[in-house]
């Protein structure tokens, strides 16, 4: 059986005393048997002194089993303690990771409410912007309808206008060749030829061609005659409606010796 050393020298003590009684109880037989000295007298004081003195072997196991109980239970309260420290320590350091996890959850959670209200607020003014494009657009739209169909009747006033200059001018052509364009009293007033004309800037005659006869050459060859004659016709100053002039046609009738225009 194992003895640590701190019950050593208590086991030791106890087996010296038991040799040292073996001795004093053994030594004077055999000094009497050898014929040696008498043994000297051992008072019962000094035998009550080793009486007192002397450990059985039985009482030091049981101190020492005693002792390492005491030990054992002093060693299980520590180890006990420590564990009880450890799981604590674990406990607190757990509550640590939780805490600091629940920590970071909710760190996470702030910010992505925070993205998630970013994202829809950035939605909202999207599509806040995109009515407004659309309001823009199709009052841009309207606009340019209304516009259009402003130029459109401003188009159709300004041809009507035009058209009632050209209308003039031509009039006023058709009272020019006239004077130069002799015709007979005889003359058979439904006859009527179709020529076109080519002016240049400021209303010289370039060229008369004969575009439909009458069936008298010679009232077309005098109503040509006149048209040549005539030149430079009056025509508008300008040069978008004299454009108009620069080539057209004119139906030439002798009803009251005016010319009658049409368009080529």
């Amino acid at each position: 059986m194992f003895i640590s050393g701190e019950y050593k020298k208590a086991f030791y003590l106890a087996v010296l005393l038991h040799i040292l009684l073996i001795a004093l109880l053994i030594l004077p037989s055999l000094q009497a048997s050898k014929g040696g000295q008498p043994v000297a007298h051992i008072s019962p004081k000094a035998i009550k002194i080793v009486k007192t003195k002397t450990v059985s072997s039985k009482d030091v196991l049981a101190e020492v089993k005693a002792i390492k109980d005491r030990d054992l239970a002093i060693k299980v309260a520590k180890e006990r303690a420590i564990a009880l420290a450890n799981k604590k320590r674990a406990e607190a350091k757990a509550k640590a990771i939780a805490l600091k996890k629940a920590a970071i959850k909710s760190e996470r959670l702030k910010e992505l409410a925070k993205q998630l209200k970013d994202i829809q607020l950035k939605q909202q003014q999207d599509r806040k912007k995109q009515q407004e494009l659309l309001a823009k657009k199709l009052q841009k739209q309207k606009q340019e309808q209304v516009e259009l169909q402003e130029r459109q009747e401003q188009n159709i006033q300004q041809k009507a206008q035009n058209q009632l200059v050209v209308d003039q001018y031509k009039s006023k052509i058709a009272g020019t060749i006239g004077q130069y364009w002799l015709v007979s009293r005889d003359m058979d007033p439904s006859l009527q030829c179709k020529f076109v004309i080519r002016l240049a800037p400021g209303g010289v005659v370039l060229d008369v061609t004969l575009q439909q006869g009458s069936g008298n050459d010679a009232f077309d060859r005098s109503a040509k005659t006149a048209v040549y004659k005539a030149s430079p016709l009056p025509v508008p100053q300008d040069s978008a409606l004299f454009d108009q002039f620069r080539e057209f046609s004119l139906i030439v009738s002798p009803k009251n010796v005016v010319l009658r225009s049409a368009a080529i």
